[in-house]
Order: C-alpha cells, then sequence, then structure tokens
C-alpha cells in the first residue's frame, strides 16, 4: 500500500466562510476554522494548510480582504501561528492570493504572513495555474512574495 507524502487541507473548505458577508464573521470564521484543524490528531510533519486567504475570504474584494485580515491579527493569531509552526504544518503561500487590488491588500496579505514567519512557520507554494499560459504569472507572483518576505531555504516546508 502507498501512504501519502503530504496532505494538504484547504482551509477554505472548513465551515461556512461564505455564508457571512461582513468582515468581522469572515475573521471571527478564519481563526475558529484554524483552531479547529490544529487541534486534530494529524501527522502535521506531512500537512499542508492551503487557502488561508483565499477568494472565499474577501470575495474579491481588496477592501474586505483588508479588513478581514486586520481583524485577525492579535493573540489569537499570534498563538495560532506559534501552534502552526511547534506542529511543523506547512503554511501555502498561494500565487492566486497574490493578485492584488490595491497597494494596501499587498501590503496586508505580506504582514499577514510575515507575521506567520516571524513565528517560526514554514511555507510551500501553490500555484492555482489552472493552464500552462498561467504558469509564469504565478511563478512571478510568488518569487515576489518570497522577496517581500524575504524567504530563506530554512523557510521552506519540507515533508
Amino acid at each position: 500500500t502507498s501512504r501519502p507524502n503530504i496532505v494538504l487541507i484547504v482551509l477554505e473548505g472548513f465551515g461556512r466562510t461564505t455564508a457571512t458577508t461582513t468582515a468581522e464573521g469572515k475573521a471571527a470564521a478564519l481563526l475558529r476554522k484554524l483552531e479547529w484543524v490544529l487541534a486534530r490528531p494529524l501527522p502535521w510533519h506531512k500537512v499542508g494548510l492551503a487557502h488561508l486567504l483565499g477568494q472565499k475570504v474577501s470575495g474579491g474584494d481588496p477592501d474586505l480582504h483588508c479588513a478581514v485580515i486586520r481583524l485577525v491579527q492579535g493573540e489569537r493569531l499570534t498563538a495560532l501561528f506559534k501552534k502552526a509552526a511547534a506542529l511543523g504544518v506547512g503554511i501555502e503561500l498561494n500565487t492566486a492570493t497574490f493578485s492584488f487590488g490595491s497597494d494596501a491588500e499587498r501590503e496586508a496579505v505580506t504582514a499577514f504572513y510575515a507575521h506567520a514567519k516571524e513565528c517560526g512557520c514554514k511555507f510551500f507554494f501553490g500555484s492555482d495555474a489552472h493552464g500552462a499560459a498561467q504558469f509564469e504569472p504565478h511563478r512571478q507572483r510568488g518569487q515576489a512574495m518570497a522577496d517581500a518576505l524575504g524567504l530563506t531555504e530554512a523557510d521552506i516546508f519540507r515533508v
């Protein structure tokens, strides 16, 4: 029998982030989902958490995205990032998330992941490219985010 080398948990799929339209409701849902997932008995050294700040968080609205990120910042998120780092879970940097509608959104998303890095989290990239023509723009976004975060080999999630 074969065993998976990595288990990806798409955070957007847990709970109903889309059931609420307010920044407060979406922020609360994101934190609840992180708490729930990180409390599971999983082989964390093989687990990657994907889509932390995906479309279901923002609905494509840069102002809503910034508001949600602003609302989740604090001791609760710090504790969750530190727990993720201690468990050895990988955090996805999804390049689709790095297609920004505003400079404020770019700054908010970068600050969110910089905070995860400060807490000791390790990262992996997901392109979300759904065809060959999309690969290069997504690769460029990923490189730009890696540069913005100052990622080194030591920051990369390895299974």
